[in-house]
């Protein structure tokens, strides 16, 4: 088959996802990379080859428009990037790659390649790749689906929703969780014991994957600065 591994451009983001194509590679399926154009060294490096996606971004170039009492991007720039211009720019993208593409491994937080997915019956399937919801859904929100709904309705959700509506799409429907995560397969590699949901509230398609990092080389250069004392 031909996987497409989508991610937003960010090391967090990207390196979690390669223990999994690389599997998929050694299956014997054509594994390419989905992401911006700027990653493009990190990724060929890493043996994939790229598909451009979206904009020219990355993770630290959104780090130039923040707010300087917190160091984190603005709101409206996090909204613009993720729900907005950024989902937008990714289906462009692939609605003129000329790779068929069988299947979808979507980092979360890649609106854009899911709701192409969708679009064109490509199924995708979810990598978690942090805690799922983490402290934002685990602890502002109420864990009942029936409250969080229309917390989230005035949020994030209207946006992907403006978007889907945009496309042709219908609402996204809220399942027992808080995002599109739920509407189709997710392997979660978050352990467990630490996931900020009661197990009756979690994901129903949801299913835990052993996360396994990626070991990258050490340049000498930089292992020569290391102190030999604190080796341990």
């Amino acid at each position: 088959m031909n996987v497409l591994v989508s991610t937003i451009p960010g090391a967090g983001h990207i390196f979690p996802m390669v223990p999994l194509a690389r599997a998929l590679q050694d299956a014997g399926h054509d594994v390419r990379f989905g992401t911006t154009e700027p990653m493009r060294t990190t990724i060929n490096d890493l043996g994939f080859e790229l598909i451009p996606l979206g904009l020219p971004w990355t993770q630290q170039t959104v780090r130039d428009h923040i707010d300087e009492p917190t160091g984190t991007p603005t709101e409206a720039v996090m909204m613009k990037m993720f729900w907005e211009v950024g989902p937008r720019a990714v289906i462009g993208s692939l609605d003129a790659t000329e790779w068929d593409i069988d299947v979808i491994v979507a980092d979360p937080d890649d609106r854009g390649a899911r709701i192409w997915g969708e679009l064109h019956d490509v199924p995708w399937v979810n990598v978690m790749n942090y805690i799922r919801g983490g402290v934002l859904f685990g602890l502002l929100f109420p864990h009942d689906p029936e409250e969080r709904g229309p917390i989230l309705a005035n949020g994030p959700r209207a946006k992907e929703d403006e978007l889907r509506a945009e496309m042709g799409l219908p609402p996204m429907p809220i399942m027992r969780g808080e995002s599109m995560a739920d509407r189709s397969l997710c392997l979660d590699m978050t352990p467990t014991g630490i996931v900020p949901w009661e197990p009756e509230r979690r994901a129903a398609t949801a299913h835990p994957m052993q996360p396994v990092p990626h070991r990258a080389e050490v340049a000498a250069s930089v292992r020569d600065q290391l102190d030999p004392a604190k080796d341990n």
